[in-house]
């Protein structure tokens, strides 16, 4: 669903910003997907199919309740 799309992607955020706090680092969004596992990787393309289609729906549903 959406919402598990989204609870994904923000778990990887935090996760990815802890360490960098732990480092000493300014943590920021920016997650390199060499720096995670084979699993993450495939539940992120998962997630962002998923995103995509949400947008795709939505787009359908106002275009055709403006024309």
């Amino acid at each position: 669903s959406l919402c598990d799309a989204f609870a994904f992607v923000n778990e990887l955020r935090v996760q990815h910003q802890a360490k960098q706090v732990l480092a000493g680092k300014r943590p920021d969004n920016r997650i390199e997907p060499a720096s995670l596992s084979p699993f993450e990787r495939e539940h992120l393309k998962d997630a962002f199919t998923v995103t995509r289609r949400a947008l795709d729906s939505l787009r359908r549903n106002l275009a055709s309740g403006i024309a």
